[in-house]
């Protein structure tokens, strides 16, 4: 990827990645999901903490994943985050945005035959990921 993410996240974040991964997707569309991944991340979490992102290849998939150190997302919320405009009780009011980020990372996952998935991060956080399956 050739963003350079620092400018749509400035605070302290670390990149793990070994060598010789690769995907096929459109970069741009890519870059753009990221980009708002990693915007929520900083966002959602507190001014002091780290934001990971990590990339992993399997023979099956390659994974791109926002590890965030941030408030997490309920269960129920889970099932609503990429919705259009869909904003959580808990950040209505403090945290600034329309609640399209999300959904439109979602979407253009969709379109590029990518899944987008949240999991917790355990102690406390969200993890993104974005995962590419590996076709032959």
């Amino acid at each position: 990827m050739g963003v350079n993410f620092k400018k749509f996240y400035p605070k302290k974040w670390s990149w793990y990645s070994p060598p010789g991964i690769t995907a096929v997707a459109d970069q741009q569309t890519v870059e753009q999901i990221v980009a708002n991944l990693l915007t929520n991340a900083s966002k959602y979490s507190p001014a002091n903490s780290v934001v990971t992102l990590i990339l992993k290849q399997s023979p099956q998939q390659t994974t791109i994943q926002i590890c965030d150190q941030g408030m997490g997302i309920s269960f129920e919320e889970k099932k609503h985050i990429f919705e259009r405009f869909y904003r959580s009780n808990n950040v209505r009011g403090s945290v600034a945005g329309t609640g399209l980020g999300l959904a439109i990372a979602a979407q253009l996952a969709a379109l590029n035959q990518l899944k987008l998935t949240v999991s917790n991060n355990v102690p406390h956080g969200s993890i993104f990921s974005l995962i590419f399956e590996n076709r032959n």
